[in-house]
């Protein structure tokens, strides 16, 4: 789908994926002290609060621009938000993060494999990347098109050797729905 189409998405439900952060999310980054993390395919800002809310200084980038005007409604005034709309396979920020999560990015397969070998780019030193999308095995749940979705180890074969792969697994998470979930640190410098 193009900016256009999430857009008129977004703005015909101001919800469309709810407003409680992803529970895997949750599940492996509550432990992680607050630094500066990037929400990349934020959509509507449910995972940019809830670390914004743990003391996250928090970059949310997305393609819509209702969807950034929603994640920034949602976060209030704050200065630990910065808002970017851009496709988040060209995005080329300046600086790094400790914390980098892309939560159901979807992109065809060529190009979500150079959006993860990015995203390694702009984890800072030390510093962690959570990616959690739709599994292959999730056909009926989630994106129709089967070259977006993707397994943990597609991603994992994106990160360099010296990378610690803390967990990459498909995770059930009910009513037939399969998730690829990594969660990856990079070395220190």
């Amino acid at each position: 789908m193009d900016r256009h189409g999430w857009d008129q998405r977004f703005t015909d439900n101001p919800n469309h994926f709810g407003t409680e952060p992803n529970t895997l999310l949750k599940r492996h980054v509550s432990g992680l002290a607050p630094g500066t993390a990037a929400d990349v395919g934020c959509g509507q800002g449910r995972n940019t609060v809830w670390l914004l809310d743990r003391g996250w200084d928090v970059t949310a980038v997305d393609f819509s621009e209702v969807a950034l005007r929603h994640t920034s409604e949602a976060a209030g005034t704050t200065s630990a938000l910065t808002t970017v709309q851009a496709d988040v396979s060209e995005w080329r920020p300046a600086d790094t993060f400790d914390l980098v999560v892309a939560a159901y990015l979807h992109l065809p397969s060529e190009k979500m494999r150079a959006t993860w070998r990015h995203l390694v780019s702009i984890t800072a030193p030390g510093g962690t990347l959570v990616v959690i999308g739709h599994d292959r095995a999730n056909r009926g749940n989630g994106p129709k098109d089967p070259d977006v979705l993707f397994h943990a180890d597609d991603v994992v074969a994106a990160l360099p050797d010296t990378w610690t792969v803390k967990v990459a697994e498909a995770v059930d998470r009910g009513e037939g729905s399969i998730d690829a979930l990594v969660v990856a640190t990079a070395p220190h410098a």
